[in-house]
């Protein structure tokens, strides 16, 4: 499916994304290798994160680290699944009600720790290292170039379950291994479609990873080439300005 975004950005779209794009805290670029156990953590988050981005906070207690650990998952057998939503009811995650035994966020994640992609015999997380075997090495910041960002995107999406274009993405710019893709989650989804006139089958386009990037590569296209700005800033500007963006660009709603 085709979509050509409007042919005119309005000019309070442009203020406003030039007035906001220093509030904004960005990734540190390679962060991600220093700790290749907290990959695992942020795979967790991430799909724990979908539907509502609120259980991070709750994610990062060490004792709820502690428990979701691979180790600990594997441990409770063919119960793995069970054991991992009563943690996550336990901390609200959405989608993972107490009146269920389980849930499709607590059984993939359950599945992805017994994963080897993720992890070796001894629970030791290397999921990084087969991302790196895979794409090859980074840069000297320790951050993948484009081509071996999209290819380790499609890497995760293809190996992890309940993982798809917009985690795995988010996945790599969080640890910031990557800061040439964008996040498409529903915040910039809704921006983009209420506010400044971008197609509704835009909403359609996430789920496919080939449409995923079309829809991707329109955006940058349209935003970081004129701002002169990396991916991972208009994501990161995007998201957590974006109750602010909404409010001064309310007067632009069904252009």
């Amino acid at each position: 499916m085709e979509i050509f975004p409007p042919d005119v950005v309005p000019e309070t779209v442009w203020r406003s994304l030039e007035r906001w794009r220093g509030s904004v805290p960005l990734p540190a670029p390679g962060h991600g290798w220093a700790s290749p156990e907290a990959a695992w953590g942020r795979l967790v988050g991430q799909i724990c994160a979908i539907g509502s981005s609120r259980s991070w906070d709750a994610l990062s207690a060490p004792d709820i680290r502690e428990r979701l650990a691979v180790q600990r998952i594997r441990g409770a057998g063919a119960d793995a699944g069970v054991y991992v939503h009563q943690i996550l009811a336990e901390i609200q995650v959405r989608y993972c009600s107490p009146r269920r035994a389980t849930s499709q966020k607590a059984n993939a994640i359950a599945a992805n720790a017994r994963s080897d992609f993720v992890a070796d015999a001894s629970g030791r997380v290397h999921l990084l290292d087969r991302l790196r075997q895979t794409v090859g090495e980074p840069d000297a910041r320790g951050v993948w170039s484009h081509t071996q960002a999209c290819e380790a995107r499609r890497v995760l999406t293809d190996n992890l379950q309940f993982f798809g274009p917009k985690s795995a993405s988010d996945f790599l710019l969080g640890l910031g291994l990557a800061d040439s893709l964008l996040a498409l989650d529903v915040r910039l989804l809704n921006l983009l479609v209420d506010f400044l006139g971008w197609d509704v089958r835009c909403r359609r386009l996430v789920q496919r990873l080939a449409d995923y990037e079309r829809l991707e590569q329109q955006v940058v296209a349209t935003f970081c080439k004129p701002l002169d700005m990396r991916p991972v800033h208009l994501d990161r500007l995007l998201f957590y300005q974006y109750r602010v963006l909404r409010g001064e660009w309310a007067n632009l709603a069904g252009v």
